[in-house]
């Protein structure tokens, strides 16, 4: 496989007693982190970042993926244009960090600079801001819940009350500074329609994020050693959100004794308000598949080459035109055919491996939205290879990943490998768009095709039980492995070390992410 590591180094390892070796342990907890998006999705997040001193920003992204026998997964069942449509990325902007504390500040800020602006200049900027506000939210909320989790109450309760006036205030503050009324542009003397709808909308999605946000707080907070009745704090916050849209906004509001539509509704409104406040985020993604072009190029060649020499071979040894000589010429003809049509094969198999070392896969470029202001290019490659094609970091961790020494012996296995080199424009990054730090790549494999050939997900097992002498059955969950090893390196870090996860999936989907150490 083009592009893969040659170099070798001995496979001798300091080993702990847990079996995972010194030099990869902190690879184990993998950054990037991977994570299930749904059923049939896994999905990871990389971040581009923006160097602050100008230098070139090229980041490769390198992934090998464990595929049990049992999927019957290679390159003769896995078609290069299944494999690559089955791996989705979704590239956008990094949104500003904000603080909760600075929300009113940055919204004063915010509602001055508007005053010049066209109406959509202030609806982008609104957009922009909510998206802010959103992630400041839950990333606060996840302090609060990675505190609930180890259990000390005295953290817990400050930490969960600092949160609380945080939050409510961060949006008490947006709704006085940026509501409608508030607002002007320099198109309108009086609130602009649009903008009123616009305001409306990002309040109800982040009234909508903080109710989200502080029900996650108050499920992880009531089963946790050092909630101690904080969980109903939590809860009443909650639904103190849920009544502040109800009687200021026009979307629905879940109900306890709602029916299935009303509560379908709930969650459709959700995903709309969604898309309109983060599309301010999102960059057009142009994809150009050069390497079937190409393969399609020399293959037309080779079959040209082909075709000249059976021509040759018929005009240089053939004698149509001498009547007892037409038994031989069509013997030649046959001959000439079939050579050239062996030497068809022979060179489309050769300018096969050129065009796949030559050419990526895919190449993309990332570019603002209704612009030609490219702002990154993507060369992306996929395939199945050999284990001894593997670095030998990826081969260490592959063998710490197995359950046991039997699974080690007796699992049989293909091996898919992904990478995509990604290289930024950091002049167009400062220069288009000065108010983002980052791109962010949302990737996202989808394995539907993975699954078509696994057992049943569960299945009723007959047992013998030596103790009570006697038969019984039980329905038994049908799981298999994928090991993920993988890395995000850029220029400057290029022999980062590898990461790894551990995907336990069945025939319905995929059922959790975990650590290689999860049994």
């Amino acid at each position: 496989m083009p592009g893969l590591h040659d170099d070798r180094v001995p496979r001798t390892r300091a080993i702990a007693a847990d079996g995972i070796p010194e030099d990869v342990r902190a690879a184990v907890i993998p950054v990037p982190k991977w994570e299930r998006h749904d059923r049939t999705h896994l999905e990871v997040a990389l971040r581009h970042e923006v160097p602050e001193n100008g230098a070139a920003a090229d980041r490769v992204w390198e992934a090998f993926y464990f595929l049990p026998e049992s999927f019957r997964l290679d390159a003769t069942s896995y078609a290069k244009g299944e494999l690559l449509s089955d791996i989705r990325s979704y590239f956008r902007f990094c949104n500003p960090r904000i603080e909760l504390e600075n929300v009113e500040a940055e919204a004063r800020d915010l509602a001055g600079k508007l005053t010049s602006r066209t109406p959509d200049e202030v609806v982008r900027e609104l957009k922009l801001f909510g998206c802010s506000v959103r992630s400041a939210i839950m990333e606060d909320a996840q302090e609060v819940i990675d505190v609930a989790a180890t259990g000390d109450e005295k953290c817990l309760t400050a930490l969960l009350g600092d949160f609380l006036t945080a939050s409510s205030g961060a949006l008490a503050s947006m709704r006085s500074v940026l509501g409608p009324l508030a607002l002007r542009t320099a198109s309108f003397e009086r609130a602009d329609p649009e903008v009123a709808k616009a305001v409306s909308w990002v309040d109800e999605y982040l009234s909508r994020v903080l109710e989200i946000s502080l029900i996650d707080i108050a499920t992880v907070v009531e089963s946790s050693e050092g909630g101690n009745g904080l969980a109903p704090t939590a809860i009443a916050a909650a639904v103190d959100e849920a009544r502040y849209r109800q009687s200021h906004h026009e979307g629905p509001v879940s109900l306890a004794d709602g029916s299935v539509h009303d509560l379908e509704q709930v969650e459709r409104r959700q995903h709309a308000l969604k898309r309109f406040t983060q599309s301010v985020l999102w960059l057009n993604v142009e994809i150009r598949d050069e390497y079937t072009v190409a393969l399609h190029l020399v293959n037309a060649a080779a079959a040209g080459i082909a075709m000249a020499f059976a021509v040759v071979i018929a005009v240089l040894y053939g004698q149509p035109n001498v009547p007892g000589q037409l038994g031989v010429w069509a013997a030649v003809v046959v001959v000439a055919y079939m050579g050239k049509d062996r030497l068809k094969a022979i060179l489309q198999s050769v300018f096969d491996s050129l065009v796949a070392a030559r050419y990526p896969d895919r190449r993309w470029t990332v570019s603002i939205p209704d612009t030609q202001n490219t702002l990154a290019e993507v060369a992306e490659r996929a395939g199945f290879v050999e284990p001894d094609d593997l670095p030998d970091g990826v081969d260490i961790l592959r063998s710490v990943a197995y359950r046991d020494r039997l699974s080690e012996l007796a699992v049989s296995e293909s091996i898919l490998w992904h990478r995509k080199s990604v290289s930024m424009r950091t002049d167009a990054m400062r220069t288009k768009a000065p108010g983002f730090p980052a791109l962010t790549d949302v990737m996202r494999v989808d394995i539907s095709r993975w699954l078509t050939h696994t057992d049943d997900a569960k299945r009723t097992v007959t047992f013998a039980d030596p103790g009570a002498g006697e038969l019984f059955e039980s329905k038994l969950p049908r799981a298999y492995d994928v090991i993920v090893v993988y890395r995000f390196t850029d220029s400057n870090a290029p022999d980062a070390a590898w990461n790894a996860v551990r995907v336990v999936v069945s025939r319905n989907g995929i059922r959790r992410v975990a650590s290689l150490q999860d049994q």
